[in-house]
């Protein structure tokens, strides 16, 4: 996103930082035929390692002592930081402050700790522990575009250390030495999109190899290597061929391409083959060095810096998402806005980071800075600042497990009283997924107040299903954490005698089908019998089923009661977004349900087999929650006027209080 000023100014670079801009913003508004227009920041990756190994390799020697060395790279380090901490600054605060009337307390202490990763330069290395089943959805994460600036950030750290030892060694080793980086990252990042596509996507390491083609072509340039002219005539064909790729990758890609690696690597070689040739042929350098494009690359790292956070509040002002007019109108107002960041802050500060001393306003900045780390401080340790709304539009729009009407005795909550009885026939166990993780506390609750021995075994993302292996592509390796809530869990539950009912809940339908609903985004999932088996989405239901079955015959055998949960009603939308548009009159009255043909569409298969599974197995008791959500036509995630689900597919304490009598009923049946 940042640019360098090279110690020679390519125009065709600015016409190359145009064409990635663009197509972030393209693919960020929703301009169709754009999905793939996030590749846009890997050819920032590539063209800040292009810079900034260009500014290094004409102002590091192995002849230079150690210490100037040292202080060269402290200087550099420096007027990176000026380069790039004012404008992000002044944009986290501005959203910070735009939150303070938009966001609920949750969303707001949740952009306070966004906004502390990214004034302090890690964002992407926080976004990257955050993701997982309850983390908010990247649509309504004003500052999750600042993931890449952590990278970039933390390659500037990196680069001139290993850059500076690399020049130490012979040079016919220093190239080889690069060369052989690059493919350590790339190797990486090839596993690990396979393997964990978030850390893939979000960690430094697996990245390296995209700056580092950059890097390449930069040592192509300052070696004197490039060609003067035009080049011959298949050098000419390779400049059309790779800007018609760059041209083509927000088209080809989309959101099924695995990513970053292998796909990445065209549009990160055609880039790096059009820096190393700053002599292009004539049409392609004419093309890349247009005066609009010119403009467009200056101001790429503010047009940046906004248009994420108008995307995002957009899309919770004007819920469930804005028109596609509204859309290309606040995609044009990032231009004027972006201008006036770059004339009032990004230019003045990057000249004043090259001034000597401490001059009045670069203690100014200084400050500024340091007051706004203190402010996401605050706002991450506030809990949202949760007086910006009233109690009642609190307790209808919390989220979470704990409630203030949970505080009681749970065994004082009308229908429950009859149930909060000492479980004679033994012990309860809690077994899967996230689902079965939003049940465990008020089960846990029941049983501490009745005296009941609980255990649960929860696994995020990973189905109670013994011998079926999970993974994220067809060719990925299996979810190794999930093997550990498979076999291990049914042999723990069959040895331990004291549990007598074992309650299983989990995203049945997700698994039987491999597809996801609704607003969590999100890849498909696979199950096979076989580790080394290659998946199929068709595949599923058959290992599905046999998995299950398996698993309830042998509960069955040990004289277990099985309470099978069918799953809860998943919706399309943010239902908490939802709610909060229409408490705060952006929405009619009632416009936060679904039809319930419509959820049932989607489980009706999925809950046909486990009626069967039921009706086969004396053992299963089985738990229909749509009755607690639904009417005869729609379903709310709404009861009683407060919030009952976390998200589009989660209850919160309150759905799964609600929930809980059908399953102590379940459970004590005889």
């Amino acid at each position: 996103m940042s640019d360098a000023v090279s110690p020679a100014f390519r125009q065709d670079l600015q016409g190359l930082r145009a064409l990635a801009v663009l197509g972030v913003l393209l693919f960020h508004f929703g301009v169709p035929g754009t999905e793939g227009g996030y590749a846009g920041v890997d050819l920032f990756f590539v063209l800040s390692g292009f810079l900034i190994t260009s500014i290094l390799t004409r102002r590091t020697d192995p002849h230079l002592s150690w210490k100037s060395q040292a202080a060269f790279i402290w200087r550099f380090l420096g007027k990176r930081l000026w380069r790039i901490a004012p404008a992000l600054t002044t944009v986290v605060a501005a959203t910070c402050v735009a939150g303070c009337f938009i966001l609920t307390p949750e969303d707001f202490a949740s952009l306070g700790k966004e906004a502390f990763a990214a004034v302090t330069f890690w964002p992407n290395l926080h976004f990257s522990a955050e993701a997982d089943y309850f983390a908010t959805a990247s649509a309504y994460r004003p500052l999750l575009h600042t993931w890449s600036l952590g990278v970039e950030m933390q390659f500037y750290l990196l680069w001139p250390i290993l850059l500076t030892a690399i020049r130490f060694l012979p040079e016919n080793r220093q190239r080889l030495s690069v060369l052989a980086l690059l493919g350590l990252s790339f190797l990486v990042c090839q596993i690990l999109t396979f393997a964990d596509p978030s850390v893939a996507f979000y960690n430094p390491g697996p990245r390296l190899w995209q700056f580092l083609i950059g890097a390449l072509a930069a040592w192509h340039v300052t070696s004197a290597k490039a060609a003067p002219s035009e080049g011959s005539r298949w050098q000419q064909a390779a400049d059309w061929a790779t800007l018609c790729a760059l041209l083509a990758t927000p088209v080809v890609f989309g959101p099924a391409t695995l990513w970053p690696a292998p796909s990445s690597i065209l549009p990160c070689v055609a880039a790096g083959w059009l820096m190393s040739r700053p002599r292009k042929t004539a049409l392609v350098q004419a093309l890349l060095e247009n005066r609009l494009l010119g403009v467009i690359g200056t101001l790429s790292y503010s047009l940046y810096l906004v248009h994420w956070p108008l995307v995002v509040y957009s899309n919770i002002l004007l819920f469930p998402e804005p028109t596609f007019a509204t859309r290309m109108g606040l995609l044009a107002t990032c231009v004027p806005l972006s201008a006036l960041l770059y004339l009032l802050i990004e230019r003045p500060m990057r000249k004043l980071g090259a001034a000597q001393g401490l001059p009045p306003l670069k203690l100014g900045g200084i400050a500024a800075w340091g007051g706004t780390i203190a402010l996401c401080l605050l706002l991450a340790s506030s809990k949202g600042v949760p007086d910006r709304w009233t109690a009642e539009d609190l307790a209808a729009l919390t989220r979470s497990e704990r409630h203030p009407d949970l505080s009681r005795p749970l065994c004082s909550t009308p229908g429950l009283a009859g149930l909060c009885k000492p479980e004679k026939s033994g012990g309860i166990a809690l077994w899967g997924d996230s689902h079965a993780a939003a049940l465990e506390e008020p089960l846990k609750t029941w049983a501490n107040e009745t005296g009941t021995p609980f255990r649960a075994f929860i696994g995020y993302g990973c189905p109670p299903l013994p011998g079926a292996y999970l993974r994220n592509t067809p060719v990925s390796l299996p979810k190794s954490k999930c093997l550990r809530n498979g076999t291990p869990v049914l042999d723990a539950i069959l040895a331990d005698d004291t549990i007598r009912t074992v309650i299983l809940s989990a995203r049945w339908v997700w698994y039987f089908t491999g597809t996801r609903n609704g607003p969590d985004g999100g890849g498909p999932v696979y199950l096979t019998h076989g580790k080394w088996e290659l998946a199929s989405k068709a595949g599923n239901q058959a290992v599905f089923e046999a998995s299950l079955s398996h698993l309830t015959k042998a509960l069955q055998a040990a004289g277990k009661t099985i309470v099978l949960l069918q799953p809860v009603p998943e919706f399309t939308f943010d239902p908490v977004r939802c709610y909060q548009a229409e408490l705060l009159g952006r929405e009619a009255s009632g416009t936060c349900l679904m039809a319930r043909s419509e959820t049932s569409e989607r489980q009706n298969r999925a809950n046909h087999f486990l009626e069967s599974l039921a009706s086969q197995n004396s053992s299963i008791r089985l738990v229909q929650p749509d009755g607690v959500f639904c009417s005869d036509t729609a379903c709310s995630p709404v009861l009683k006027d407060k919030m009952a689900y976390q998200d589009d597919d989660h209850v919160n304490r309150i759905g799964a209080t609600a929930l809980l009598p059908l399953i102590l009923e379940a459970a004590q049946k005889p």
